[in-house]
């Protein structure tokens, strides 16, 4: 409970019998603390009306009876996780739509065409590769090997743009406007932006020099590729 207090998290398995502590009594805390917590309750103790009551709490979104299998344990952790992306995509989508309406509302000015905010999923996934925007780990997938890489908070805001429409190109200007944060103009840009690139594909390419992920599109700026391998392109800038 003492972690609740201090950090939020998406997920706790719970035991309804715990030898200090009745299970149910720190469900009801743990929703106190902490309302979007999805809980999966663990129990070797099968009971109809704790069962019932904990389903009613909404945060419970599965209850497994021990032993429960691996198999069972990760389908069950697979489902919540689930669970909470789309109810954050909702949620993005949501906050989008009252923005958009109190733009209307006040007369603001339209953002620019072709420019959108930066994605407010923790996950995001295209093609072979995942994001934890949390954590700022990038995961991919190379000839079947899992690698995972470290990001910094700039890189990870580049990368989480170009994954937010892969095949787009976007000039130097608008990562540094959108990603970073940094109004210039397409020169300055690029000198800021450039760096940024280089140090991000030596993290995710398998060959940084051949980059297969990250392409640069001459005189216009840079796109996330889904169409080929990482390494196997011609050698880019």
């Amino acid at each position: 409970m003492e972690k609740l207090t201090r950090k939020p998290y998406d997920l706790m398995m719970l035991d309804i019998r715990m030898p200090d502590m009745d299970g149910m009594a720190v469900l009801q805390k743990a929703q106190q603390l902490r309302p979007n917590l999805l809980v999966i309750i663990l129990t070797g103790h099968a009971a109809m009306e704790s069962a019932l009551t904990s389903l009613k709490s909404g945060m419970v979104v599965d209850y497994l009876l021990k032993p429960a299998s691996l198999d069972q344990v990760e389908a069950a952790v697979r489902k919540a996780l689930r669970k909470r992306l789309s109810e954050m995509q909702q949620r993005h989508s949501l906050e989008t739509a009252i923005a958009a309406l109190e733009l209307l509302k006040t007369d603001a000015p339209m953002p620019q065409s072709g420019t959108l905010p930066l994605p407010l999923e923790r996950f995001l996934h295209a093609g072979p590769v995942s994001l934890d925007r949390d954590n700022r780990q990038a995961t991919l997938k190379w000839e079947g090997k899992i690698h995972t890489a470290i990001l910094t908070a700039s890189e990870e805001n580049i990368l989480a743009l170009l994954m937010s429409r892969p095949g787009d190109v976007f000039s130097s200007r608008r990562i540094a406007r959108e990603a970073l944060n940094y109004e210039l103009n397409e020169n300055e840009a690029k000198s800021i932006v450039h760096p940024h690139i280089v140090r991000l594909r030596r993290k995710i390419e398998q060959d940084s020099k051949h980059p297969g992920l990250i392409r640069t599109v001459r005189g216009k700026g840079y796109t996330l590729s889904l169409e080929e391998s990482p390494g196997k392109s011609t050698p880019e800038e």
